[in-house]
């Protein structure tokens, strides 16, 4: 495989999880799964245990967050969004529009359909807004509740957390493989089903 083919693996892969200007698999709102059988499209139907996702999303988490719970919960200087969890997902307050794919109440929708126990104050939001409307806001309420709750979820829940980023990433896949030249389609076709079979490999 041509090494612009594996950079451009990699790329897609990270925005996968980064949220980057142009994701659709927000926009729709949810995660839907795709009907993968005798087709061109990437079979990366998630078969880890429980066990397994939590791994990797141990990883992700030391590598993005190098470990320190304060870092699921964070506004970074300069933003009009605060970033949440191990995929620094987004998460607008009221009447925020940025360049950038809200994805923090889509994995909120996503725990709910796994019946995750989500805070309640959290649950009740509607709409599902970040109730802090600047960064001064919410520098104010660090030593809340709301923010050591929010905190403790995202703390206990990286592997399904793992599994939303996962997700996403499959509807960024075929993109991969048209990249390819058509010769070697088959082959990046097999090396992310390949890929996508272990903990290790999910990781990468």
């Amino acid at each position: 495989m041509s090494k612009s083919v594996w950079i451009l693996m990699v790329g897609v892969l990270f925005l996968a999880a980064c949220d980057g200007p142009d994701n659709p698999s927000v926009e729709t709102g949810g995660m839907q799964e795709e009907a993968v059988g005798e087709t061109d499209e990437p079979d990366l139907s998630i078969t880890l245990e429980p066990g397994q996702m939590e791994w990797v999303g141990a990883q992700i988490f030391r590598n993005e967050c190098a470990g320190k719970l304060e870092c699921l919960v964070h506004w970074n200087e300069g933003e009009d969004f605060p970033s949440l969890g191990i995929g620094h997902f987004i998460w607008y307050p009221e009447g925020v529009e940025g360049r950038f794919v809200e994805s923090f109440p889509a994995l909120i929708q996503y725990m709910t359909q796994r019946q995750v126990a989500i805070p309640e104050w959290l649950r009740k939001l509607d709409p599902m807004d970040a109730p802090w409307p600047d960064r001064k806001a919410f520098l104010e309420a660090e030593d809340s509740v709301e923010i050591a709750e929010l905190q403790a979820f995202l703390a206990g829940s990286q592997g399904l957390q793992a599994e939303f980023i996962v997700r996403r990433a499959r509807e960024s896949l075929q993109k991969v493989v048209s990249a390819a030249p058509e010769s070697e389609q088959p082959l990046v076709r097999k090396r992310l089903k390949a890929l996508a079979a272990t903990p290790g490999g999910i990781y990468a």
